[in-house]
């Protein structure tokens, strides 16, 4: 470890020290301005160091020994307050982050929505060492190390999408060795490297650049994991009183604490609305919904709440109608306790403009002046099939990627088995 100070106080004579110096000292000690520890090590030492050199000042300014004990407990109690509290993430509860002084409510509008028809669909066989084969149900797609992965949960495979649009199958298969998956059902990646989970058995693999397997996390079934640039968001185990694990989003990749307290206890129902969905963007913001419930949370790259956004409208109230009421309840029989999603697929964008799903309609949500307004909604045709025709449905949409370069959305649906991408200049969602 080496440790390097900063500033006119590294030459200074002791005697020369008046206590105006002790306490700008002391000061910028707590602030951390000219204290810089190269090592992976945890505060402790910086902590160590500056009360060894304040010690030597106080020596010399201070003759009575009970005050120097007296100065010194409070030193180090300062001192620990201040960096416990640096690395500290605050949990939240569910009834905390929808205070009123919290929530921003934005009605969801159904006129005049957007008719979009006009994509295209992906292959259906992918390419590995020159064959060809069908691929199965795609579920998750993200773009990561400069390429686009995409999840198949009938194979068990990750595909890269190639330049010339087919699939090339890279990693995974269906076993429990390594790479390998039982049900994987989603993608997230940071900028150094790619998660994959499986729910089948209950953990997340983590890949570098090269796609080797380089580390494993124990995930709950009742989620999705988000992974940002700091922190990676994964669902807790179903007897846990939180939503989600916080862990590192680089090696040695350590759990940091939890996130956001259960709205149902462990062990009472209706448990529907214990499951999650999360996404970040390139920032490494995040957004959060709940099954079932009308939120969305966004918080920071240091997992500090920012919003809480309350959806209304018909869709929403309908869906709401036809739930139990969210609060804990025991010996209630499935068909009672069954929780109906709100949201599916979601974007967060790094101005943090947000895409929704609900239900088949996509919409745009739009920040102005600290407030959030709907812009837009849209629905989205099988590009084989002709919207005007009334056996024409459109896309359940559960996940979504946004190719800024192209002006192209693609979506993956549950109805479908293919990924389909639509040009999409609606907004530039970049300003």
């Amino acid at each position: 470890m080496q440790i390097h100070v900063h500033g006119q106080m590294k030459n200074a004579s002791l005697q020369s020290i008046n206590m105006k110096n002790i306490g700008l000292y002391l000061h910028r000690a707590m602030m951390g301005q000219h204290l810089r520890i190269k090592s992976l090590g945890n505060t402790h030492f910086l902590i160590i160091y500056a009360l060894s050199r304040l010690t030597d000042i106080l020596k010399s300014h201070v003759n009575s020994m009970r005050v120097f004990t007296l100065m010194t407990a409070l030193i180090v109690s300062i001192l620990c307050v201040k960096y416990s509290y640096a690395q500290r993430v605050s949990e939240y509860s569910f009834i905390e982050l929808i205070s009123p002084d919290r929530v921003m409510e934005v009605k969801l509008k159904n006129e005049n929505i957007h008719i979009v028809f006009n994509g295209y669909a992906t292959k259906e066989t992918y390419r590995h060492n020159g064959a060809q084969a069908f691929h199965g149900r795609l579920i998750s797609s993200t773009f990561y190390n400069s390429n686009i992965y995409i999840a198949d949960s009938s194979r068990q495979h990750i595909y890269r999408l190639r330049d010339d649009g087919t699939l090339e199958w890279v990693t995974g298969r269906r076993g429990r060795g390594p790479s390998e998956f039982l049900d994987i059902i989603h993608l997230s990646a940071s900028t150094f490297y790619m998660f994959a989970q499986d729910r089948g058995q209950m953990k997340t693999i983590i890949f570098d650049n090269e796609l080797n397997h380089i580390a494993e996390i124990p995930t709950g079934m009742l989620g999705i994991v988000a992974a940002g640039e700091k922190y990676t968001l994964i669902p807790a185990s179903f007897t846990s009183d939180y939503y989600f694990e916080i862990w590192s989003s680089t090696p040695p990749f350590k759990e940091k604490g939890h996130l956001m307290k259960h709205l149902i206890p462990v062990g009472m129902q209706p448990s529907g609305y214990r499951s999650t969905r999360a996404t970040t963007n390139n920032i490494g913001d995040f957004l959060i919904s709940i099954n079932g419930l009308p939120y969305l949370f966004i918080f920071d790259k240091n997992l500090v709440h920012q919003f809480t956004i309350h959806l209304t409208g018909y869709l929403v109230d309908e869906l709401i109608s036809t739930n139990p009421l969210p609060q804990p309840v025991q010996n209630l029989d499935m068909e009672s306790a069954l929780v109906q999603n709100i949201t599916g697929g979601m974007i967060l964008f790094d101005n943090r403009d947000i895409l929704v799903s609900i239900r088949r309609t996509l919409y745009l949500l739009s920040m102005n002046e600290d407030s959030y307004h709907m812009v837009a909604s849209f629905k989205f045709y099988n590009p084989d099939e002709d919207p005007n025709n009334p056996k024409s449905i459109p896309l359940g949409i559960f996940d979504i990627y946004y190719d800024k370069d192209k002006k192209e959305i693609c979506l993956l649906s549950i109805h479908y088995e293919k990924r389909y991408c639509y040009s999409f200049h609606f907004v530039n969602f970049e300003e």
